[in-house]
């Protein structure tokens, strides 16, 4: 058994097939810089973050207009518990 206080998190890649593994908690979900939308995205019961990796950010000012950007181009795509830049 898990402890109770522990969430566990998994990685898909555009690439994966976006099914997450049976123990994963969170789906942590990666967009190129177009924010295209995986085709085989599942869409079941379990929390999404949207991740887009790109240049490093020196304020959190850009980093908050990035996460902005993120959000934008997701909106109306589905259901993102978070966004990570």
């Amino acid at each position: 058994d898990c402890a109770h206080n522990l969430i566990l998190a998994q990685r898909l890649g555009p690439d994966d097939l976006l099914r997450p593994a049976p123990w994963a908690d969170v789906a942590f979900v990666e967009f190129d810089a177009a924010g295209a939308l995986p085709a085989r995205l599942d869409d079941g019961p379990l929390p999404r973050v949207a991740v887009r990796r790109g240049r490093s950010l020196a304020t959190v000012a850009e980093a908050r207009a990035a996460c902005d950007h993120l959000q934008r181009d997701l909106a109306g795509r589905g259901d993102w518990a978070g966004y990570v830049v």
